[in-house]
């Protein structure tokens, strides 16, 4: 299995209420790398980034950099579109 490094709660943007905070799963073993974006379902209501640990482990024990993101969810006194499409 292929040594990897994890990086969680990495700010990567901003909105007027939150920080958007993404984790990312780095395989150490190599230098160039695709990078896999990983955006979880819940109709901007409802999910979460570590919804993809597995996965964002999986990959990059396959030797891909994977960013799970967390974007703005709506609420009753806060809609999120189309903040959300820009957050992703």
């Amino acid at each position: 299995m292929n040594e990897i490094k994890i990086l969680k709660n990495i700010v990567y943007g901003e909105t007027e209420r939150e920080y958007l905070t993404a984790d990312i799963y780095l395989p150490t073993n190599k230098t160039s790398i695709p990078i896999v974006i990983l955006v979880h379902g819940g109709a901007f209501h409802a999910g979460a980034k570590e919804m993809y640990e597995n996965w964002g482990t999986y990959l990059a024990q396959n030797g891909f950099c994977a960013m799970a993101i967390n974007y703005r969810l709506s609420g009753p006194d806060y809609p999120s579109y189309s903040g959300a499409i820009d957050d992703v």
